[in-house]
């Protein structure tokens, strides 16, 4: 279902924390698929984050991994 991708998590961490809630969401779930080491302490920000998508990816993302 997911293909390997050769690019360090740091590229979308800038997103984490963008304005707009769906590129936070989206910044969240590639965050997570690129293997961040620092992804437990990026779901316990984003599981208080204000947008309910933000929210919702990171219970999406707690489940999968």
């Amino acid at each position: 279902q997911f293909t390997t991708v050769d690019c360090p998590p740091e590229v979308v961490k800038k997103y984490l924390t963008h304005q707009r809630p769906m590129l936070r969401a989206w910044g969240l779930d590639a965050y997570a698929r690129l293997g961040a080491e620092e992804l437990d302490q990026q779901l316990k920000i984003a599981l208080s984050d204000d947008a309910a998508s933000v929210r919702a990816r990171a219970r999406q993302i707690t489940k999968w991994r």
